[in-house]
This record gives C-alpha cells, structure tokens and sequence, in this order.
C-alpha cells in the first residue's frame, strides 16, 4: 500500500455514511430568512411591491411607521397589517428602500425579505420571486449583497445554541478562504462582509480551537465580529430580540439556483454544528484537508456549486491573487469540473465495489484504485462495503501530481497527497 495512505479513523467513516441518510435532511427543515438587495427599474417602494406581488402571486408587506405595514396583495389590492407582538414577519415578503446600495438613475434601490419559514417551505417562493424579478428587469451592482439569516431560537430552548455556534465558528475559520473564492473579488474585500479569520491571532486563535464551547459561545461575537455585524458572518447578540446566525458573503443575486445552492450550503454547514464533536472530527476541522471537510459537511450538489463557481471566478479574474490556503484551486481550475457535478462510477472487476473515476473506462476491465495497485488485480469480496454512492457525494482528493480535483470511494487521510488516475495509473499520461 502507498506511504501516504492512512488507517482513517471510524468516527470519519461513520459521519461519511450516515451523515445523509435521512430522506427528509434536518437542514431543509431548519428556519430561514433571506436578504435580497437590488435595484429595479421603478420610481418607488410602492410601486415595486405591488409590481413584485402581482408577478410573484405573492403578498409582500411595506413597512409604515411604527409596526404597521401595507400588504399588497397579487389581485392588486392593498390590506392593513400590524406586526403586534412577533416583530418576524411569517406571513409575508417584505421590501423596504436600502439606503446602503449605489444610486442609480431611475433605478429604486430595495431591500427584499423573505418570510421566516424552513427552507422546505420557502423554495416555492424563492423561484416565485426570482422569477418576477428577471421579468421586472431587476438589477445587481457590486454595492448588493445577499444574507441568510438562520434561526437559533429553537436551538437555544434545546440548550444547544453555545455548542452549535462556537461549532459553526471553528468551521467557518476554517473555510472561509475557500467561500472567498466562491464569490466576486468585490466580496472578497468589502467593508459590508469583512473576513473574520484574519482577526485571529495567537491567544485568541488557541481560545476558539481549544476553549469549552460553554464558555466559548459568550466570546464569539466578541472574536469574530469586532466591528459589529458587518463581516462576513454575522454571530448573534444575546441582548437582541432576534437570535439568528447571518451569513453575509454572497454577492447580490436574483437567479433562484444561485439563492437556493448557497442557502443549502448554510444550512447544512450549521446541522454539522449542532451536537458536540468529538476528538476525530475537531482535528478534521482544525487540520484535515480542506476537501475532505467540506465534502463531509455538504453534498454532491452543494460540493459541485462551490468548485464551478470558484473556477469561473478564477477565469474570469485571472490577476486577482486568492487566500494562501487556497491557491491550490488556481492549478485544479485548468482540469475543470463535471458540467453535471457527478462523476462516472462503475463496479470493480477486482473487488466488486462500486466506485466513482475522473476519466472514462470499460465496465468489463473496470478496476478501483486499490485493486489497480495490487499485483493480482484485487480479490473479489464476499461481501463489498460500498455498492453505491454515499448519499452526500464521493469523498474529493487533490492530486498531488497534475493538481486536479478527484473522487475516490474512500477517503484518503494521509500526509502526502494521492495521485488522480491518470496520473498514476497503467500508461499514464505526463502532466508536466
């Protein structure tokens, strides 16, 4: 067996397989809210949202002063509505004028708001809107930006929000170079969503790694949000009314794929947050590799979302510099990504395990990387562990050869870096 191959610990290999196996994912039924800031070509709020409701056939509510608001209704017609004591609108979409955004001639700049609803329930309304939006002609400058609010008040009655949130920090530390390549470089420096990893040093850096997550959670705010709200997430205050985790990275956008993939990227990194960890998964975070986290935190859809954006943003800016610790994405953007996000998988003619290849190959001389390297071409098993592919996607590898970004059926957790493929298998192809 190569040297750089290592015995992985059971606990990864549990969360591999059973992290995903529910139907029915606890992440889509988490509450959420949305954030969308934008322009579109109307002379007022007013007219925007009973445009808005009438395209979208939903109610959007204008708020007025005080806690009273307009509802325009998809008929045309305008209801009174009071917030009363639950200041979270549930029951509608809300626009409001955003003072924060660029001006424009003849352009009104908004902000929308979605309803406080589980993301299972609000994708209709996300495909409603965005689709009235392209037909209103809506319009996103590099002053717009998107934000997820994620609701902690259920966590906080189950006594878990201090864990989950000093979780979601370690975890955010950790991928936020590779989330800033997700986005424009306007996102990426930008006084609205600065970075918070940078604030971390020394002490303060070993206090998030190390530090109990009890007497953690009353510090986050304090370590990752010194200049308030405006970084790139957004941990809660526990004097506000509202308990939510913001997430105010992404770009301003109207197109329902990019809302709802970046939404379920949110989602699912918080439902990795919210039982402890324990020692195998702090060092993944702390110190694994980069791909192997997130491919055990999102899945196969989410995982292909993030590389074809950071590849296209990389193209599209070849002089923008990015993060150190993801430089490596710069020589993996010239191999590309599948188009449809899923790799080619086959059954072993060795082992009889099923597994997924980064190049075409015969179904009758098919063999896995494993039995590739074995003198005997492999021994088949009596009974193969995996028949198919986990729920959440095939563990990803860098190869340390050509640089390429590439499936395995099993993740690999060792110093040196394994090799793709065509990079190491019979009559290799030279990638120098």
């Amino acid at each position: 067996m190569a040297s750089w191959m290592l015995i992985i610990p059971a606990t990864v290999l549990l969360l591999w397989s059973s992290q995903f196996r529910s139907p029915c994912f606890a992440w889509a039924q988490h509450r959420v809210g949305l954030e969308l800031e934008l322009h579109m070509p109307l002379s007022n709020v007013e007219g925007a949202a009973k445009m808005l409701a009438k395209r979208s056939d939903l109610y959007l509510a204008k708020r007025c002063d005080g806690d009273r608001r307009k509802v325009y209704r998809p008929d045309g017609g305008i209801s009174p509505y009071k917030d009363g004591e639950d200041r979270v609108c549930t029951r509608y979409w809300v626009v409001q004028h955003d003072s924060s955004l660029d001006d424009i001639k003849n352009m009104t700049s908004l902000e929308l708001s979605s309803r406080a609803k589980a993301f299972q329930d609000l994708e209709g309304d996300i495909d409603a809107v965005s689709d009235a939006l392209c037909d209103l002609d809506a319009r996103i400058t590099k002053s717009c930006g998107f934000h997820v609010h994620m609701d902690m008040t259920e966590l906080s009655k189950a006594k878990m929000k201090h864990v989950t949130l000093v979780n979601f920090a370690r975890l955010w530390v950790r991928l936020e170079p590779l989330l800033l390549a997700v986005v424009p470089p306007s996102r990426r420096d930008n006084q609205y969503c600065k970075q918070v990893a940078p604030f971390l040093r020394g002490k303060d850096l070993w206090r998030l790694w190390y530090g109990h997550e009890y007497f953690m959670a009353r510090d986050v705010k304090e370590l990752l949000n010194p200049d308030g709200k405006y970084h790139t997430v957004n941990f809660p205050d526990e004097d506000r009314l509202y308990h939510t985790l913001e997430v105010r990275l992404h770009s301003g956008t109207v197109e329902a794929w990019k809302i709802k993939r970046w939404v379920k990227l949110c989602l699912q990194l918080l439902e990795v947050c919210k039982a402890p960890w324990d020692e195998e998964m702090r060092w993944l975070v702390r110190r694994g590799s980069m791909l192997h986290l997130l491919t055990l935190c999102v899945d196969e859809e989410v995982s292909a979302h993030i590389f074809r954006r950071a590849f296209h943003f990389i193209r599209t800016y070849p002089h923008v510099k990015l993060p150190d610790a993801v430089s490596w994405l710069e020589r993996a953007s010239q191999h590309g990504y599948p188009q449809s996000g899923k790799w080619q998988e086959f059954d072993c003619t060795g082992c009889g395990e099923r597994f997924p290849s980064d190049i075409p190959l015969s179904e009758a001389t098919a063999l896995c990387w494993s039995c590739l390297h074995k003198p005997d071409g492999g021994v088949k098993l009596s009974s193969p562990e995996i028949i198919e592919k986990p729920t959440q996607g095939w563990p990803l590898n860098l190869c340390g050869c050509c640089g390429k970004i590439f499936p395995s059926k099993r993740p690999y957790l060792g110093r040196r870096l394994p090799t793709c493929r065509t990079c190491s298998g019979p009559g290799a192809i030279s990638c120098s």
